[in-house]
């Protein structure tokens, strides 16, 4: 099987789509058509030349609003040309269904869902595209609303995202139990007060030892007060939660605490930001899938506190502390600011003079400027830093990471602009005698966007990571927007891989080398 014969069946493909679906301005006025369902369908169809592979993915989604019902359900496709391995396989599921009534007091839903608790510290089930993760409760979900009072209830198991599109690799849902509710209190119009509690049943063991179904289990429980505007010139957010993991009767129980807030201040021109943690001994509520695609698939979601593209080594657990950001906007076009973020990280990092494991302090300055011209239609957003953590006693910095990172837009015109993204990062890491390494990676990325349909960009990777198969990666980029919620896209060359993260969760990415087509078509 060869490039063309994968791609050439969705070329005609997305043509035929295109032809049906054209810019609203292109087209002469036309009857609305009155569809029983939205439908939103998204396809890609890609050869890997690194891997010698074919992929072709599909998602449908289709919406229905009648009174106060709702249903939505998503049918998943995954078909593979030459599978590099057993791990992956064709796969078409079933991947989100739902059905629900609501008013202004209540809602009611069974079938999938999105659950998050305050900032995400007890339970956090949610979707981040960049990394391919989408879980949800599948059971039921009651939210309820009267007066100051709001409340939800849920109870079911967790359905994950099964097929990572990066990797190809599939596995089944773990079918772990979770239940649990919150519930808020408005006081004042200015104050919020909420309590939640959540319990998650493991259906496979979480440690080394197996252990039967459901053994391993973890409550945690916590309260929030929320009050953004206390005063009209400050506000603050607070949380705290405890944690308990119970698994063989015998055992001793791990119990872990976290606590999490904001504060802000804001005083004409300038806005000052506080945002801190301090977690104890908090047990990742992660299950054990099986496959390293599937190891960011996680319960809850401590918020970082640090920036949201930060690589972060070590889990959410024993480290304190907190970032202090002061903007000053000069005019409505002109805003700079600056962040320090220092926390002591007592889970640890190796000594390389003795191999052992040490607390150590990270230190995190950075800061940006934000500029905005030609009535907002051209920007600058430019940002640079540089985190290092030294060890306990010593002092010695075994972790170096600097970055630099530019986006920006000029308009030329009422319908073209230029466009230019760059990221470089610096990266250090320093455990012993031997593995003493740095590298740099980044990206560039500069094109032009004619309005209101078409973009061109080419693309530029580059790093020296020892692990990576090649240092450069070229690429080119189109994007067609045939309607506002409709695009096609395609890829051709390559794109580095390694490790990325997204408000602290992180995963191994692999690099890709070859063609892709995307559609994303809605009616």
């Amino acid at each position: 099987m060869t490039p063309a014969t994968l791609v050439a069946p969705a070329i005609a493909a997305l043509a035929a789509a295109a032809v049906t679906v054209r810019p609203a301005a292109a087209q002469p006025p036309a009857p609305a058509l009155d569809l029983p369902v939205d439908v939103t369908a998204s396809m890609s169809a890609a050869w890997h030349d690194d891997r010698d592979y074919g992929d072709l993915f599909g998602r449908i989604n289709l919406a229905r609003l009648w009174g106060g019902w709702h249903a939505a359900v998503r049918l998943d496709t995954s078909t593979f040309v030459d599978p590099p391995g057993p791990e992956t396989d064709d796969r078409y599921t079933v991947e989100k269904a739902s059905i629900g009534w609501g008013d202004r007091s209540l809602e009611v839903t069974a079938g999938d869902a999105y659950v998050s608790f305050g900032r995400g510290l007890g339970l956090s089930l949610r979707k981040l595209d960049e990394l391919g993760i989408d879980t949800t409760l599948r059971g039921a979900k009651l939210l309820v609303h009267r007066g100051p009072l709001a409340g939800t209830v849920v109870a079911g198991y967790a359905n994950i995202n099964n097929v990572d599109e990066a990797t190809g690799a599939s596995v089944d849902d773990p079918y772990d139990l979770i239940a649990g509710g919150q519930a808020q209190l408005a006081v004042a119009d200015r104050v919020t007060l909420g309590a939640y509690a959540a319990a998650i049943a493991f259906h496979d063991s979480l440690g080394l030892v197996p252990n039967d179904r459901y053994t391993d289990r973890s409550v945690q429980a916590g309260v929030i007060i929320d009050a953004p505007r206390a005063t009209p010139h400050a506000g603050f957010y607070l949380e705290a939660m405890g944690q308990e993991l119970m698994t063989e009767p015998e055992a001793e129980h791990p119990r872990g605490f976290g606590l999490y807030g904001t504060a802000a201040a804001y005083a004409g021109k300038a806005t000052i930001l506080f945002e801190g943690k301090a977690y104890g001994e908090l047990t990742p509520l992660q299950p054990d899938l099986g496959d390293p695609a599937f190891d960011a698939v996680a319960y809850s979601s401590p918020p970082t506190v640090e920036r949201v593209l930060q690589t972060i080594e070590n889990p959410a657990t024993e480290i304190a502390g907190g970032r202090l950001r002061a903007d000053w906007s000069f005019s409505p076009a002109l805003l700079v600011y600056a962040n320090y973020g220092g926390f002591r990280d007592w889970h640890g990092y190796a000594d390389p003079a003795s191999g052992e494991i040490v607390a150590g302090t990270i230190h995190d300055p950075y800061a940006g400027v934000e500029a905005r011209w030609d009535e907002a239609r051209s920007w600058a957003l430019f940002s640079a830093g540089w985190r290092v953590v030294a060890l306990d006693g010593s002092g010695e910095l075994v972790r170096r990471d600097g970055h630099v990172e530019l986006d920006a837009s000029q308009a030329l015109g009422a319908r073209w602009s230029l466009t230019l993204h760059g990221l470089h990062e610096q990266v250090g890491k320093h455990e012993s005698q031997i593995l003493d390494e740095s590298f740099r990676q980044g990206t560039i990325t500069a094109g032009f966007r004619f309005q209101p349909s078409l973009t061109v960009a080419g693309g530029y990777d580059y790093t020296t990571e020892p692990t990576q198969p090649r240092r450069d990666y070229w690429s080119a980029t189109v994007g067609w927007d045939l309607t506002p919620s409709s695009s096609l896209g395609l890829l051709v060359g390559s794109m580095r891989g390694g490790l990325k993260c997204i408000s602290g969760v992180c995963r191994v990415l692999p690099p890709f080398e070859g063609v892709k087509l995307s559609a994303t078509l809605r009616f």
